[in-house]
């Protein structure tokens, strides 16, 4: 069974209904959902992809079809649990995406 996309722990978040997948995006290998915050306007894209060598969860993040302030995506990534992912810094784009491996825990907190 192939890992499921991440979905948000708020009730503040709603599934993208009007959204669809465009074709060239929708594989065997990349499953993904949509998501958007009424509130603040940001859209979020939570995928599986398991076509790199260690599968990962992936968000983009964009809001009203831009690109989102930093603020932005903390809000989102906490919402989904991706705290700790790494942005893919693709220049141009207008999502910013952050992945992490499937499996891969949160850093522990230091301690003082």
């Amino acid at each position: 069974m192939n890992p499921a996309p991440l979905r948000p722990t708020s009730p503040d978040w709603q599934p993208a209904q009007w959204w669809e997948c465009p074709a060239g995006l929708a594989s065997a290998t990349y499953s993904v959902d949509a998501w958007t915050h009424p509130a603040t306007g940001l859209f979020v894209l939570s995928a599986v992809d398991t076509a790199t060598a260690v599968p990962e969860h992936v968000l983009g993040i964009s809001v009203m079809g831009c690109r989102c302030t930093d603020a932005d995506a903390r809000l989102a990534l906490a919402a989904f649990g991706m705290q700790d992912a790494q942005e893919d810094h693709t220049a141009g784009d207008m999502a910013r995406n952050w992945s992490r491996p499937i499996g891969a825990s949160a850093p522990a907190a230091e301690s003082p």
